[in-house]
C-alpha cells in the first residue's frame, strides 16, 4: 500500500492556500428513505439526500492574518466559500464547491501554541480528484 504523508496536505479556501494548518477532516453522508409497504416482511429504501461538513485547525500566526481573518468573516457576516481539501498531492483532493463555516474555536495554553479550528458545512455537491 502506497500511504500518503499528512505533512504534505493543505487546504485552499477561494483559491488560496491557507497558511499553519495542521490537519483537516471531512465528514460524508447519505441518507436513506424507507419506501416499505404493509404486508412486506423487509424493509425496502431509496437513496436520499448527501451532505457533508468537516473542521480545519491552524496554527494561530499574526504574520498571516489574512486568510484566517477571511475564514472567521465568513461566519461572522454569512458569506459561503469554496475549498479544496488536499491530502498531499495535487492528483488527490476534495472540492466542496459551497460550504458555509458554523464554528469557530480557538485556544491556547501555556505549554503549547495558540491554535483556531474552523468547523464547515457543505452547501450542495462534494467531489473528488
Amino acid at each position: 500500500m502506497a500511504a500518503i504523508s499528512g505533512t504534505a496536505g493543505s487546504v485552499v479556501v477561494n483559491g488560496t492556500a491557507v497558511a499553519q494548518v495542521s490537519e483537516w477532516s471531512l465528514n460524508l453522508a447519505a441518507a436513506t428513505n424507507e419506501v416499505s409497504v404493509m404486508g412486506a416482511d423487509w424493509r425496502t429504501k431509496v437513496p436520499g439526500l448527501a451532505d457533508g461538513s468537516g473542521s480545519f485547525q491552524l496554527f494561530h500566526d499574526q504574520t498571516e492574518p489574512a486568510m484566517h481573518t477571511t475564514v472567521r468573516n465568513a461566519l461572522i457576516n454569512r458569506t459561503s466559500g469554496s475549498a479544496r481539501l488536499y491530502f498531499g498531492t495535487a492528483a488527490n483532493y476534495y472540492t466542496v464547491a459551497t460550504f458555509y463555516v458554523t464554528g469557530i474555536g480557538a485556544a491556547t495554553s501555556v505549554d503549547g501554541v495558540g491554535t483556531e479550528s474552523f468547523d464547515f458545512e457543505s452547501s450542495g455537491a462534494i467531489t473528488y480528484t
